[in-house]
């Protein structure tokens, strides 16, 4: 029988080189030893989320893996540097598997995103923007601004509730500029 297995298949058709994937596998292999499975938190191994994948990719044989098991792996140990650090590896030092670059460009990417967004829809979800509006109908009941016993507290103003009354006074409306005729 001289046709490929699966796994000759998989090493055949991998852009990573075996060296990288050698050198990813005894790193997940690292803190697959002492993972238990995240059934205490002793900052050990793989957290929950990560716990079933990581231990696969460990048992896996390095013949059957492609260049996504290489990718996936490189982008999960980046999150557990301080024990590959502890057990004399280097994240940084690890070889980068093809699409590593790609992925990262997407992540920055997907930032950039998010961030404008976040600016786009005001900067704290909490934050309350109150523009004032003039109009000689406005009523207490309508006005954007609050009452004067209105209380506020905000967890960064460092004051408890009941002392954050506020008493902003009303805006004073100036009448508009006469429009052109």
């Amino acid at each position: 029988m001289g046709g490929i297995t699966i796994g000759q298949e998989a090493a055949a058709t991998r852009a990573t080189s075996e060296d990288t994937v050698t050198a990813l596998h005894e790193a997940i292999g690292v803190l697959s030893s002492v993972c238990d499975y995240a059934q205490s938190n002793d900052a050990q191994g793989f957290n929950a989320a990560d716990t079933w994948l990581g231990h696969v990719l460990a048992q896996m044989p390095t013949t059957l893996w492609t260049d996504d098991a290489a990718l996936a792996t490189w982008d999960m140990l980046r999150k557990y540097r301080g024990q590959l650090d502890a057990a004399g590896i280097g994240y940084d030092d690890l070889p980068r598997p093809a699409g590593a670059d790609e992925l990262e460009a997407e992540r920055r990417e997907q930032a950039r995103q998010r961030a404008r967004e976040h600016a786009s829809t005001g900067a704290s979800s909490n934050t309350v923007r109150h523009t004032p509006t003039c109009a000689a109908t406005q009523t207490a009941a309508t006005s954007p601004w609050p009452s004067p016993t209105t209380r506020t507290w905000s967890p960064r103003a460092g004051r408890s509730p009941a002392a954050a009354t506020t008493a902003r006074p009303r805006p004073t409306c100036s009448p508009s500029p006469a429009s052109p005729p």
